[in-house]
């Protein structure tokens, strides 16, 4: 009698385990469901705050490493092109000199810019107006990581007569990293920055006339 007691007690014990490991289970199952439905929704949203945030810190490191540069090299807009007799044209060794110095210039300064955090309340992932700044935060990391490239181009455009408007653009491009424990996402950022901006004049003519040409 006393072997079958012994048998009947084991059974329970096994019972329980069982109970508890199934609990268990669909406890990790539900758990993961709930996070990655959090993610998909988070995610995004993150991902265009984060966009935001990048946009505006490209801005601004661009723009001090160009006055920086310009400032270190002792140059003006006035240097950066050269009138001839035929035309204007860039100053293409200094131009190239000075992309290469703005490049690494930003380069270093979007690396010495610390990780940061791009928070959603989870309040706003259920689109209810009043719940949008509520609940705990759902956060990715902004890893400003990469490299940034500075290329430049020109345009000339009429501004009157006998008159050309000459620029000369930086375009400086750059990327970064945006991190969750399972997402990632790189983030690219273009910016166009006008070194040169000159009205070149030349002899006004005694007639001037404008007639459209029609396009096929």
């Amino acid at each position: 009698m006393k072997k079958k007691r012994g048998l009947r007690k084991r059974k329970r014990r096994i019972g329980w385990g069982w109970k508890f490991l199934i609990v268990l289970t669909l406890f990790i199952v539900l758990a993961v469901n709930i996070f990655l439905t959090i993610d998909s929704l988070g995610f995004p949203q993150a991902l265009a705050r984060a966009n935001i945030k990048y946009t505006n810190l490209m801005n601004t490191v661009c723009r001090e490493s160009v006055l920086e540069v310009s400032a270190e090299m002792g140059i003006t807009s006035d240097n950066l092109y050269v009138k001839t007799e035929g035309g204007i044209s860039v100053n293409s060794i200094l131009m190239n000199e000075f992309c290469y110095r703005v490049s690494a210039r930003a380069c270093e300064k979007l690396e010495s810019t610390p990780k940061s955090d791009i928070s959603v309340p989870l309040g706003a992932l259920l689109g209810i107006n009043w719940l949008a700044n509520k609940g705990p935060l759902y956060t990715v990391a902004l890893i400003p990581t990469g490299t940034i490239s500075a290329t430049y181009e020109t345009s000339f455009e009429a501004a009157g007569i006998n008159q050309v408007n000459f620029c000369v653009w930086l375009n400086v491009s750059s990327s970064v990293r945006i991190v969750n424990p399972i997402q990632e996402e790189v983030l690219s950022s273009s910016r166009r920055v006008a070194v040169v901006n000159a009205v070149i004049s030349g002899a006004v003519p005694n007639t001037y006339l404008n007639v459209p040409i029609p396009k096929d």
